[in-house]
């Protein structure tokens, strides 16, 4: 396999990541907008116990680590 085959193949999957990305960052930004408190400060709440189980709520979890 040539090397500008490979090339091409890593920009094209450095591209699907840049979009996932977005998607997620605003889906991140929903959440925090919905429930009035940063990534941060839910997962802070969250590991104390502090938000029972208030629907909706674990989408925070649920999004994937980049």
């Amino acid at each position: 396999m040539s090397s500008a085959i490979v090339l091409k193949a890593l920009a094209m999957e450095v591209r699907l990541l840049r979009a996932k990305l977005r998607v997620y960052d605003a889906m991140i930004r929903e959440l925090e907008e919905k429930y009035g408190m940063s990534s941060d400060e839910f997962l802070t709440r969250f590991e104390k116990g502090e938000l029972g189980g208030r629907g909706g709520l674990f989408h925070f979890v649920e999004l994937p680590e980049s």
